[in-house]
């Protein structure tokens, strides 16, 4: 038995070996490809301004092209931010959904928390601490989240 676990674990120990030296080699390979697509992206900006230099003239070429990069540069900020904008109010929903769902299943064990004087005591503690947790902002309640 000790030797088939030995195995295995030589069999893992490898196999993790291997997967991270693809990871290594993919990561180089990736890093290499998006400096190469930029060093082409800077080189079509530049073939656009000297194009568009021929026909308006370089400053004019060169103000053109900066001023579509800045609102290519706020359509982008604009998606991300809506984005993060929805996926907050998701994570509200799903939020409101799990304490709701929270609520559900407590209400039938109230009966037996209020005939339990222990219970009751402890049901009591929880909450105080949920209240002083949310008044003072601590833990989940943070407001830097």
């Amino acid at each position: 038995m000790g030797s088939f676990l030995a195995l295995l674990a030589s069999l893992s120990t490898e196999e993790l070996s291997v997967r991270l030296d693809r990871a290594k080699r993919l990561g180089v390979a990736y890093a290499i490809a998006g400096v190469l697509g930029l060093l082409a992206l800077a080189s079509l900006l530049t073939a656009a301004i000297v194009y568009i230099g021929q026909i308006y003239g370089p400053v004019t070429a060169a103000l053109a092209i900066a001023g579509a990069l800045i609102v290519l540069a706020l359509i982008v900020v604009l998606t991300a931010s809506l984005m993060n904008s929805s996926a907050r109010r998701r994570r509200k929903a799903q939020r409101a959904a799990r304490q709701s769902a929270m609520v559900g299943a407590a209400v039938p064990l109230v009966p037996v928390i209020v005939k339990s004087r222990i219970l009751l005591g402890l049901t009591a503690a929880a909450g105080s601490a949920f209240l002083a947790a949310r008044y003072f902002e601590m833990g989940p309640f943070r407001r830097d989240r």
